[in-house]
């Protein structure tokens, strides 16, 4: 708490946030990606694997379809990161995608 209190008192409720803008940004179409994905992969392992094995499906499906979402949002998540990374004096320039 007293890193919060220090970022409040110096840079106020935007210092505290800084980075929230690139990651919902991120999140969009990453969550876009997985559900959209795992739906689809769910089904087709159901008819695949039969009913008998819905967690083998499930296991399949989570697992592809979180790898192609973190494959499409990693580059915007490295550009969130660095700006979460940048000091707090940086200028506003320094803090766009």
């Amino acid at each position: 708490f007293d890193a919060a209190k220090r970022i409040l008192a110096s840079h106020g409720f935007t210092g505290l946030y800084r980075g929230f803008t690139s990651t919902c940004l991120r999140q969009s179409p990453g969550f876009a990606a997985y559900f959209g994905t795992y739906d689809q992969l769910k089904e087709q392992g159901q008819q695949c694997f039969g009913s008998d094995h819905l967690w083998l499906s499930s296991i399949v499906a989570g697992g592809v379809a979180g790898s192609l979402s973190w494959a499409v949002v990693y580059p915007i998540d490295l550009i969130k990161s660095r700006i979460q990374a940048l000091p707090l004096t940086a200028a506003k320039d320094e803090l766009t995608m």
